[in-house]
């Protein structure tokens, strides 16, 4: 595009015609020597015309501008006015004073910055401010099965009972990936079972569980699946899994090695069971009913003795080899005599041995002795023993009881019953533990209670050896139910003890009662006023149509859609959500917290796939309300002493924006005409009465407009000119002008704004103008964006010559690119083609454009704050060529470009120099603001960026480095080397985050 400021008619500068002077009186008067440095008066006059023709030069290079600009004023063009800055800010109320407070629309608020006045912003709409906080934000999926707390929410429940591990509260650390679940979260599904008794097995034992399912279910089947859920018993180290997991004729069993650590509930030991699933739950699993068992094959005893000596299960002699009445044996197994109603077997081979008793050499000398007094002979014959009965007995806490045995064992013991046995008998619900031996567990005592011919001597005692004892057990007359069954779902504990002993199906597993994907908001109470304001600040904008989100609120009823008006374009950039609270807003208990609660639902399930790009939220701030850089002025009266034809009047402001003009008319009007227009225009007049309740002063609203040429005799219209801050009227015959003389003829309150001063670093703006009561603090979290001064007079003459080339029609490319470059000084970079989408997809009919702004790096503010400004401005240019849906107005595509750097020093002390140069340049280089000015579509190559580096001159040089570019696409967001990188239209390269690594010389 060819720029008028590059014509220079005359070059010649003052230096030059003093040089030509010099030149000239060398050759045409020798005899007089031009000294600018000692001048005599010659000298002097030459160099007075030398200045004076250097500025007739420059003045004359000025006429083709000259001639621009009046020539553009030919077409009635005038200078765009300054735009206001604009921004977000958040106010927030005293803790425990009032429930809300409205905040009315062009309620002023205070930007300062050092040194400069403060600034004023005015609030672009009415706000109702609440003292309602936002306490908790979770992120749940059904699909996923997740539950992540993001701020406050619920904690992990504990499968096992115990205290909690410390948890600290989860504030929201960086952003929230909006419908992100790849994180892990605190939901569980398990179901545990506990039984005093059953579960309390060790290593061989079988647990059994008979699983009926409700319906058409089977539960059994996907129970056993490995892949789908786990099982696990308490031991000391916590939940471990069990060894093997079988499902034969529609029973579970469990097999495990290790051994169980009881758990005690409220002074009672239990053991337990539990049954984790480890994917999420799509469908309800219920049961009808649980049964428990268990069974053990060939355990052998955990102590046996006699007399206080320990015995081997392998060969023993349970009373020695000689009988005594009530001589006894302990038997104990701890689990397996605790199996309530489980049939107990003792399986072990019994033989006999016999030996003979009789007197020791003493015993016999003495008794000689006494036969020598006495010579009658006395005969002594050998006698027999045996423990001709038993008892068997277990203690039960008050004393010892008999053990109730299938059959009658009492004369297992006396000699006639060799060879193999099995002695059964049920498990009694009493049996307690005892101490014998140095053991405190259950245990068998076998007691001697006959044994005839025990103590005579000679005798024969022919005493039992049992060899190879082992104990059985099994629950033969039906299935146990579990003494407690609790299940896990989400991040809440429900018991189903008391339903499971009535008979009535539990639900132990069920999907999390949530629809799909959301994010949820907790408040602690409802909003009392309306509208309601909320803040989402996103931190990285995306150029793409994002996935549709739909807003619900809690009733008591249930959840509700809600109404909202969303400045966020489904969260593809930051802005605010204002919503009316409904009537019905009640609390609901979501997780176990009873909150207000509002919801941001994946309307169509679009973020089932993971792998696409999430919105990313950098905080969510309640009492938000737009403001702008806007100051609305005192109304200024005017008075006329002689009404005549374009009267001009100087206006007490600058930057003018708008300017609301009325204007007297009652010398104008009759009382009929004022009384009709009372009642069909109310809000553009305005009339004062005096105590009789006549008009004396008769005010009617007046319009701006760009020029006087298209206006009739009875429209009330008139001009501002920004650029010499005033207003003017017509001529009184094709256009109305104020005639009122003995008033004020009229008033002018003007808004006007600072231009670029708006724009103000976050935290900028802090105050109130004026006072408001149960205010605590006031800030902007956003830095204020897109204000700019008065249309440089360049861009003016550009706009011109646009609309000499396009004659007001954009058709061809270059036309749109002229618009929008003269759209506002906002704007740094332009690219626009015909039949691509943004993406570099072909698309007939289509016209994309992309708008880099100057102010890029602090967000999309600036873009979305004009872009439908811009849109209307280049449909309406365009109306009759290119349909509204076919024009796409959008960012372009930013790629972020990082490089690792490794360079070599051999000066250490010179480190941080070398760093700090590498980082500088690159940064420098890549920033599409600089001297380079990549232009849209134009990505730097890696010869480019080595040129760069190797170029350098410092204490030290570049050996190797990576370049990596980050781009974000509906997929998601991507990183590749800068070869790999796809090739797109639209896309611009800005500095990503540098790596310099010092290596010193070999």
């Amino acid at each position: 595009m060819d720029r008028h400021t590059d014509l220079v008619i005359d070059p010649r500068s003052e230096g030059d015609i003093r040089r030509e002077i010099a030149r000239l009186a060398a050759s045409y008067t020798p005899e007089w020597c031009f000294d600018p440095e000692n001048p005599d008066i010659g000298s002097t006059i030459a160099l007075i015309f030398a200045a004076q023709m250097a500025g007739n030069i420059s003045r004359l290079n000025q006429v083709i501008g000259k001639y621009h600009t009046e020539f553009v004023n030919l077409l009635g063009l005038s200078l765009l006015p300054a735009y206001p800055a604009s921004g977000v800010a958040v106010l927030s109320l005293i803790p425990d004073t009032v429930a809300g407070l409205p905040l009315p629309k062009g309620t002023k608020l205070l930007g300062e910055q050092a040194g400069e006045e403060p600034i004023v912003f005015e609030t672009l709409g009415d706000v109702y401010l609440t003292n309602t906080r936002l306490t908790d934000i979770l992120s749940i999926s059904s699909y996923f099965g997740k539950i992540i707390p993001l701020l406050g929410g619920p904690r992990q429940v504990q499968i096992l009972p115990g205290p909690a591990p410390e948890q600290q509260e989860n504030p929201i650390a960086g952003t929230i990936s909006l419908f992100d679940f790849t994180r892990p979260g605190v939901a569980r599904s398990a179901a545990v079972f506990y039984h005093q008794t059953v579960f309390d097995t060790g290593p061989g034992v079988h647990i059994q569980l008979s699983l009926t399912g409700t319906a058409d279910q089977a539960p059994v089947e996907c129970l056993a699946d490995p892949d789908r859920f786990r099982w696990s018993y308490r031991t000391a180290e916590g939940l471990t899994p069990f060894d093997r997991v079988a499902l034969q004729e529609g029973i579970l069993t469990l097999d495990k090695a290790g051994e169980s650590e009881p758990l005690s509930l409220d002074g009672v030991p239990y053991d337990l069971i539990c049954v984790e699933s480890l994917e999420p739950v799509s469908e309800p699993l219920s049961l009808a009913k649980i049964g428990l068992a268990s069974t053990c094959e060939g355990a052998e005893p955990s102590f046996l003795c006699h007399n206080d000596q320990d015995l081997e299960a392998g060969r023993f002699l349970p009373f020695g080899d000689t009988a005594s009445l009530f001589d006894d044996c302990y038997l104990g197994h701890d689990r397996i005599f605790s199996q309530r109603g489980a049939l107990v077997t003792l399986h072990f081979t019994l033989s006999f041995q016999e030996r003979l008793v009789t007197f020791t050499p003493q015993q016999e000398a003495g008794t000689l002795k006494i036969i020598k007094r006495k010579p009658k002979a006395i005969p002594f014959e050998t006698a027999a023993t045996a423990p001709q009965t038993v008892s068997f007995d277990y203690f039960n806490g008050l004393g010892w009881r008999r053990l109730p045995t299938l059959q009658d064992w009492s004369t297992l013991f006396d000699g006639e019953h060799p060879g193999k046995i099995s002695l059964s008998f049920r498990c009694p619900d009493d049996w307690l533990p005892t101490v014998v031996g140095g053991y405190d567990q259950r245990c068998i005592r076998i007691r001697i209670t006959r044994a005839d011919n025990c103590y005579l001597q000679p005798c024969v005692h022919t005493m039992p050896v049992v060899e190879g004892l082992t104990l059985t057990y099994r629950y033969d007359q039906g299935w146990k139910l579990p003494q407690l069954v609790q299940s896990i779902q989400g991040t809440q504990i429900f018991d189903f003890t008391a339903d499971l002993l009535a008979g009535s199906p539990v639900t132990l597993f069920q999907p999390l009662p949530y629809p799909g994907n959301a994010l949820y908001l907790g408040f602690d109470q409802r909003p009392a006023g309306a509208p309601v304001s909320l803040l989402f600040d996103v931190a990285e904008p995306v150029h793409f149509q994002s996935a549709p989100i739909s807003f619900e609120y809690t009733s008591f009823s249930g959840w509700k859609p809600l109404k909202v008006i969303d400045n966020t374009n489904h969260m593809t950039s930051a802005g605010t959500v204002l919503f009316m609270p409904p009537a019905d807003m009640a609390p609901v208990s979501v997780e176990g917290i009873t909150r207000y609660w509002l919801r941001l639902v994946d309307a169509d399930n679009i973020y089932v796939d993971q792998e696409r790009h999430h919105p990313l939220i950098r905080a969510i701030l309640p009492n938000a309300v737009e403001i702008r850089n806007v100051e609305t002025l005192e109304p200024e009266s005017f008075y006329l002493t002689v009404p005549g034809p374009n009267m001009t009047f100087p206006i007490a402001a600058e930057n003018i924006l708008s300017a609301e003009v009325f204007v007297n008319e009652r010398d104008r009007l009759s009382l009929p005409m004022m009384q009709q227009l009372l009642r069909e225009r109310p809000e553009d007049v305005r009339a004062t009465y005096n105590f009789l309740g006549d008009i004396v002063e008769f005010f009617v609203r007046w319009h701006e407009v760009e020029n006087f040429d298209t206006s009739t005799p009875s429209d009330r219209h008139y001009t501002i000119d920004r650029m010499n801050n005033t207003i003017s009227f017509g001529d009184g015959v094709h256009v109305r002008i104020p005639t009122a003389r003995n008033a004020v003829a009229f008033t002018v309150q003007a808004s006007c704004c600072k231009g670029a001063k708006g724009n103000l670093p976050t935290g900028a703006v802090n105050a109130l103008r004026g006072r408001m009561l149960y205010i605590d603090s006031v800030y902007n979290p956003i830095a204020t964006y897109a204000g700019s001064d008065l249309e440089h007079l360049s861009s003016a003459q550009r706009r011109g010559a646009n609309l000499l080339c396009s004659r007001g029609r954009l058709v061809s490319q270059v036309d749109f690119y002229r618009e929008v470059a003269a759209f506002s000084d906002a704007i740094a970079k332009v690219k626009c083609l015909t039949g691509v989408d943004l993406d570099g997809r072909r698309e007939p009919a289509l016209v994309t454009i992309a708008v880099m702004m100057k102010d890029y790096a602090s967000g999309s503010y600036s873009f979305h704050s004009l872009k439908d400004r811009l849109r209307q401005r280049l449909l309406s240019r365009c109306e009759a060529t290119l349909d509204p849906g076919r024009l796409i107005l959008s960012e372009p595509i930013y790629v972020s470009i990082s490089l690792t750097v490794w360079a070599e020093t051999a000066d250490a002390h010179r480190a941080f120099e070398l760093q700090t140069l590498i980082q500088q340049a690159i940064d420098e280089f890549l920033d599409p603001m600089g001297q380079n000015g990549w232009d849209i579509g134009v990505l730097p190559t890696r010869a480019q960026l080595r040129m760069l580096l190797h170029a350098l001159r410092g204490p030290g040089q570049v050996k190797r480095f990576l370049a990596t570019a980050r781009y974000v696409d509906p997929a998601g967001v991507h990183e590749r080397s800068l070869e790999e990188l796809p090739y797109s239209p639209f896309a611009i390269g800005i500095p990503g985050t540098h790596k310099v690594y010092l290596e010193l010389p070999q």
